[in-house]
């Protein structure tokens, strides 16, 4: 999906005025303004087509979600999902706080990344591969520990 780039307002000059919008749409933080009645259905029809879920915006909303959930359930104002944990920690089952553990380690992990320590992240994981020998065995033995099942 291509990304939305921001909209940043273009100053015009005072003298030139446009033409007030026939229709405005607006979804989320998206504004659409149509001059031409006759075209704001099929752009309706656009806003209102679901967006796919990214894993890691499927994560944030979930980390969201169980903090307001939380933060609500107790009628307490929880700063972040860890605070919020820590507050539910004695009501919460063991599988349920792992569960938050993991969503909030990611959740975190995330809103610190940025673009370069990501890219310097996947160059250090391919040097690595790259400066270790491969051999026939190692895939073999490889294959084997995949296939053992820890659990059983």
């Amino acid at each position: 999906l291509a990304q939305v780039r921001p909209f940043f307002p273009i100053f015009l000059p005072t003298r030139f005025v446009m033409p007030q919008a026939t229709v405005s749409l607006i979804c989320g933080h998206v504004k659409i303004f149509i001059n031409d009645a006759k075209l704001s259905q099929e752009f309706l029809s656009l806003l209102l087509i679901a967006p796919t879920t990214s894993p890691a915006a499927a994560v944030c909303e979930t980390a969201i979600a169980a903090q307001n959930l939380i933060a609500d359930k107790l009628q307490m104002h929880c700063p972040s999902l860890c605070d919020a944990m820590y507050l539910a920690k004695n009501t919460l089952k063991p599988g349920t706080t792992k569960n938050l553990v993991n969503i909030n380690a990611a959740h975190s992990a995330h809103r610190h990344e940025t673009s370069v320590s990501a890219a310097e992240l996947l160059l250090t994981i391919e040097t690595e591969l790259l400066e270790h020998s491969f051999t026939e065995n190692s895939f073999t033995e490889l294959a084997a520990l995949v296939s053992q099942k820890p659990y059983a």
